[in-house]
């Protein structure tokens, strides 16, 4: 008979895996760790599986007890608001750096969906914001989207933690989530886990061949200050004295190595032997390279008044490749006790007053829309089209369009409110052509709280770069 194949997807047996390939876990200590800094070095053995390699981070919550009860990472980007500045090395080059990236985290986690944040993100980063509707607010008035982290509502006195029966449900967030639970446990470890592949875009493309390489891999992080990975709740935690900082003796990396057999091993190396490609200076050179992106980080300050209505920076690109950029304004928190008490402390994305908002962008002498962008809809969808995927944020968080959305509260008094305090932008470039000289002009028109708080803009720019291996194992790193 002649018959079609049949799918994989409809077969009982097993799917096919690679039955020839080992993995090796290392847990490797860093060669420096302190409150300030971590540093990893990496063998050169096998092949980087940056899938399923991780960073762990022990948190730990010091200070004075009293008065303290419970205290969060903030639930926008869990562990990453911990991680200022992340850096990849081969030997003394650089090939991936991210400046910021607790703030860019907070982007970039708008991306995940609900329900992987709700199932595994907020178990392993720390990071909460999945939503759902409460079934138990019968106020019709105030019923909206809320979180939803797979835990039950309750209720809770206005002035403690007795049980009451009233209309105002409340959101309990899970005990991991929570750095201290009583005086008894205030030296408790939590432990979360940082990706390699979300902290470089290298790594989310390609696995390394350590075993080829002459110089050894190396990463750094550095922390960000306290009271920008810190959360409390407000009523419990009266005096804000509490630190929450990692703990130099509980953080590692875990690192899987992959091995094919000796002949395919060998064959991968052939491979870098044999192929050629010609270097930055027009050489040519036996090895392999491939394109990667890479972003980098131009920060502007917009003053407060009607002088910080208008906006136009360079933020830079020149003589790059640039595949899209990513801005967010965010909100001058000056008190801490503000940032502390909420679950976004400072990593507030403002969303223009009554989404009045004026954008383009002006490269290679043109304007990359011809009528500028005001529209949230296009905003969100440029987005998409950017990334894509859609960024998965109710319209309230995104735009402040919906004045009447529920205010939900997670854990007594840690505010959920967050209408119009998750505002971004991401536009894809054209044609991925070379930005010229002149770089690439950030125009935006629009006005902030009113106008009475100044706001820090920020704009990732994702750059092209090559990276090159050559036959003997030197790793070279330049701009596309």
């Amino acid at each position: 008979m002649n018959s079609m194949p049949l799918p994989d997807l409809l077969r009982v047996s097993p799917f096919k895996v690679r039955e020839d390939q080992n993995v090796d876990t290392s847990i490797l200590d860093p060669v420096v760790s302190t409150g300030a800094n971590c540093r990893f070095v990496i063998p050169n053995k096998g092949i980087l599986n940056s899938e399923t390699s991780k960073i762990n981070l022990g948190l730990k919550c010091t200070g004075d007890v009293d008065g303290k009860h419970e205290v969060y990472v903030p639930l926008v980007n869990g562990v990453y608001s911990v991680v200022n500045r992340a850096i990849l090395k081969v030997g003394t080059k650089i090939i991936g750096e991210i400046q910021d990236l607790n703030f860019w985290m907070s982007y970039y986690s708008a991306l995940l969906h609900p329900k992987v944040v709700r199932d595994k993100e907020q178990v392993l980063t720390g990071r909460g914001l999945s939503f759902g509707v409460n079934p138990y607010n019968e106020d019709l008035d105030v019923q909206g989207t809320n979180l939803n982290n797979g835990y039950t509502y309750q209720s809770f006195h206005a002035t403690g933690m007795a049980v009451q029966q009233t209309d105002n449900n409340d959101l309990h967030i899970p005990f991991y989530n929570n750095a201290i639970s009583s005086a008894v446990n205030v030296n408790k470890i939590l432990n979360y886990q940082l990706s390699l592949k979300e902290l470089f875009p290298i790594l989310a493309d390609y696995n390394l061949p350590l075993y080829l390489m002459k110089e050894q891999l190396s990463i750094e992080l550095f922390y960000s200050a306290n009271e920008d990975h810190l959360t409390m709740d407000e009523y419990e935690n009266t005096n804000y004295d509490a630190k929450l900082s990692v703990d130099p003796d509980n953080v590692f990396l875990i690192v899987d190595y992959i091995y094919y057999p000796e002949e395919k091993m060998m064959e991968i190396a052939k491979y870098y032997t044999d192929n050629e490609f010609q270097d930055s200076r027009g050489n040519r050179r036996n090895g392999g390279r491939f394109n990667y992106v890479s972003q980098e980080l131009v920060r502007s300050s917009i003053p407060d008044g009607a002088s910080g209505q208008a906006f136009i920076r360079n933020v830079g690109g020149a003589g790059r490749v640039v595949h899209k950029i990513m801005c967010m304004n965010n909100t001058v928190i000056t008190e801490a006790d503000d940032k502390i008490g909420s679950i976004l402390n400072s990593y507030i994305s403002t969303a223009p007053d009554n989404m009045s908002i004026q954008y383009n962008l002006i490269y290679n002498d043109l304007k990359c829309f011809p009528v500028n962008v005001s529209n949230p809809a296009l905003v969100a969808k440029l987005i998409k089209e950017a990334e894509g995927i859609p960024i998965y944020l109710p319209v309230s968080n995104f735009s402040n369009m919906i004045i009447d959305s529920c205010a939900q509260k997670v854990s007594n008094r840690l505010i959920t409110t967050m209408d119009g305090e998750r505002f971004y932008t991401c536009v894809s470039l054209a044609n991925n052509k070379r930005i010229n000289q002149r770089g690439i002009l950030l125009q935006q028109n629009a006005t902030f709280n009113g106008g009475t708080t100044p706001v820090n803009n920020r704009a990732w720019l994702e750059v092209e770069k090559v990276y090159s291996l050559d036959r003997n194992g030197i790793v070279e790193i330049n701009y596309a």
